[in-house]
């Protein structure tokens, strides 16, 4: 018999799923699945559109929004995150979303979330 909700999911055993990249950088797909070979996903690479940012309008004279410590890079790193991200995943049928950075890990085996723990937000 099958196991399905929460029993499904309190299984140790690695699962299936998507990791989706996006990047500009040629290469970073062998370079995340060489460093990265252990996990059990497939992985899914996207080009990140060129435009995917732009000053807003109503700052286009803020020394904030063209300060030039904030690159062009770092500006649609922070667009996607607050806005095209959550729509991706929404529309994909995503009820969560674990981003992660260049320099983040995890100290220890994470062994499966349970939904309603608190310890995980719904989009």
């Amino acid at each position: 018999m099958a196991r399905t909700g929460a029993a499904a999911n309190s299984s140790n055993a690695p699962r299936q799923g998507h990791m989706y990249v996006f990047s500009k950088r040629p290469g970073i797909l062998a370079e995340l699945r060489a460093a990265h070979c252990q996990l059990q996903y497939s992985t899914i690479m996207a080009a990140a559109p060129g435009k995917t940012w732009r000053t807003p309008e109503n700052a286009r004279n803020s020394s904030i929004w063209t300060a030039k410590r904030f690159k062009e890079a770092y500006r649609r790193m922070g667009h996607w995150r607050l806005t095209f991200q959550l729509d991706f995943a929404t529309t994909l049928g995503y009820p969560y979303i674990l981003q992660l950075d260049l320099d983040s890990y995890f100290p220890e085996p994470v062994h499966g979330a349970t939904s309603g723990s608190g310890g995980m937000n719904k989009l």
